[in-house]
């Protein structure tokens, strides 16, 4: 059985996280997995490097998250849970702490595991943003 693996990319220009990503879809693809570059909407560079490689892509919103303001939060999140499931999502795969940060409860309310691979040291996260990890 194929594992589909949605890699969420969350900056808007191509630099070193989108080619680690690319590789690490391009070492993956076929043997087992699928894999969808979940970009950043109006990310087109972004988007363009992974449909140019053969991989599909979707969109999503950049939303804060938020303890005081949370609706636009959980909306966002529970769309992309319903684009998770609609794809038979089996992993979410975080793209840095950032899309982590904004996505991970999405993957959560799809009922899927969520792993975040982070590629430097981030050791002043704030007791607030900690709670959405």
């Amino acid at each position: 059985m194929t594992q589909h693996i949605a890699h969420i990319l969350p900056f808007p220009s191509v630099g070193g996280v989108e080619i680690a990503a690319l590789r690490l879809m391009e070492g993956l693809e076929g043997g087992g997995f699928h894999n969808t570059a979940f970009c950043l909407r109006d990310a087109g560079g972004v988007s363009r490097l992974f449909a140019e490689a053969g991989f599909e892509t979707s969109e999503y919103d950049d939303v804060e998250p938020s303890y005081r303001h949370p609706r636009a939060y959980w909306q966002n999140a529970l769309q992309l849970a319903r684009e998770f499931r609609r794809r038979e999502v089996s992993l979410v795969h975080c793209q840095d702490v950032l899309a982590a940060h904004c996505l991970g409860l999405a993957g959560r309310l799809a009922g899927v595991p969520v792993v975040c691979h982070v590629r430097s040291q981030r050791p002043d996260i704030s007791r607030r943003d900690a709670g959405f990890l």
